[in-house]
């Protein structure tokens, strides 16, 4: 349904949010950005476990939080339903030089959650992100 793009600098414990932007459906939302960087992701849990995912490897949402922080998270619980991302994909891209990127394909829209062929789209886009 949409996408989000984060890109950062600096150590794993004191990143920097150089760029972000969320899309959804081909429209860009700023409101959705300014609130989750603002509110949701200095206390998102899974915002550390992202940065430890290996390079260009597709995972689902709900592996990067404990089962009982799926039950109370502010950012899972509030930011992404609001940003269609409760069913999301993230994947760390590794650059050198202290550069974090994570690119976030949001809910797919059809429905039954990601299918084999959909993860390989993902996964052959990575190259041009």
């Amino acid at each position: 349904m949409g996408n989000a793009l984060l890109i950062g600098a600096g150590p794993q414990d004191a990143v920097r949010v150089l760029f972000a932007q969320a899309h959804y459906r081909g429209q860009r939302r700023a409101d959705l950005e300014r609130a989750y960087l603002d509110h949701y992701h200095p206390l998102d849990e899974c915002v550390p476990r992202v940065r430890q995912l290996p390079d260009s490897r597709p995972v689902h949402i709900t592996t990067l939080y404990t089962a009982a922080e799926l039950q109370t998270s502010a950012a899972y619980n509030e930011a992404l339903p609001r940003m269609q991302a409760q069913d999301s994909v993230k994947v760390r891209l590794v650059e050198p030089d202290g550069v974090h990127i994570t690119w976030s394909p949001q809910n797919p829209v059809a429905p039954g959650g990601w299918s084999t062929p959909q993860l390989a789209l993902i996964r052959g886009l990575l190259s041009h992100i």
